[in-house]
């Protein structure tokens, strides 16, 4: 099973959906800016990612509105 962070607003997210599916794929879709985030999914992600959650990223992707509030609890 495919895990995808969808933003249904997003034409990249809604193509690289369509392409799993057409793919065959089983696919869980989590719609992340209706549902939100908790801190353990941002921190496994941004490990994974090699990534550090800075000031600047977080206010400057919608994606991630509270990554410095939940990343600092």
């Amino acid at each position: 099973m495919i895990k995808i962070y969808h933003n249904s607003e997003c034409g990249t997210s809604r193509n690289v959906l369509a392409m799993i599916k057409a793919a065959g794929y089983e696919v869980q879709v989590i719609e992340y800016l209706r549902v939100g985030w908790e801190r353990e999914q941002l921190t496994y992600l941004l490990n994974a990612a090699n990534l550090n959650p800075d000031k600047r990223f977080a206010q400057q992707s919608r994606m991630l509105p509270n990554l410095s509030y939940l990343m600092k609890q």
